[in-house]
């Protein structure tokens, strides 16, 4: 029993100290904009470059603004899409950063007329993956 209560307590202590109390972080699983559309609805991470960045402006006033992604193709033969809605424009004041660049973005994986994408709601779903240095 003792070794019961000391072998909990260890697991219970490196809990606490190496993870400040919080759970272990999950790595989530990395996909090619090609392989998104076979996990909607699995969060993931998307892997892939902006080809084409496009701010949609609605000419119904009652629509919703949007910056679309377009990832590994142009509209409409992109593989994946990365949506920018119009209430969080501000969390992303410079989206042009991202065009022409490899990025992984990161988060549900939706189906929206039968193209896989990602609602993006703030700054660190989305990364720049920097080129391999060569030696």
């Amino acid at each position: 029993m003792k070794v019961k209560n000391v072998v909990c307590f260890s697991i219970l202590f490196f809990v606490v100290v190496f993870c400040g109390g919080k759970a272990l972080p999950q790595e989530l699983p990395e996909y090619s904009s090609k392989e998104a559309r076979l996990h909607i609805g699995d969060k993931a991470i998307v892997k892939g470059i902006v080809l084409q960045l496009t701010y949609y402006k609605p000419s119904d006033p009652n629509k919703k603004k949007i910056i679309f992604l377009d990832i590994d193709g142009k509209y409409p033969n992109q593989q994946f899409t990365g949506v920018i809605f119009e209430e969080n424009f501000s969390k992303f004041p410079n989206p042009q950063i991202y065009e022409s660049k490899t990025v992984r973005i990161k988060g549900t994986i939706d189906d929206y007329k039968g193209r896989p994408q990602i609602i993006l709601t703030s700054q660190d779903q989305i990364s720049i993956v920097q080129p391999k240095k060569k030696n």
